[in-house]
């Protein structure tokens, strides 16, 4: 679960970082973004990754008070 769960940050990253670039070169040339619908990829992705993101660290604490219980014990 932890290994999907991390691939899909970082897919999640990517596709941020690419949805980033024409919103970037909107704003610096000072014009409103012609397709509205690259807006709403950038915020749903953004917020997809925040979850994951969340998700992995919660996964990975779990993971590791599981190990460390098998050490002590």
């Amino acid at each position: 679960m932890l290994k999907l769960v991390t691939k899909l940050r970082v897919i999640s990253l990517i596709a941020l970082i690419i949805t980033s670039v024409p919103l970037v070169i909107t704003y610096w040339a000072g014009t409103v973004p012609r397709n509205p619908l690259i807006t709403h990829l950038h915020v749903y992705i953004g917020i997809l990754f925040v979850v994951l993101a969340f998700t992995n660290m919660i996964l990975m604490k779990r993971e590791k008070e599981n190990s460390m219980k098998g050490i002590t014990e």
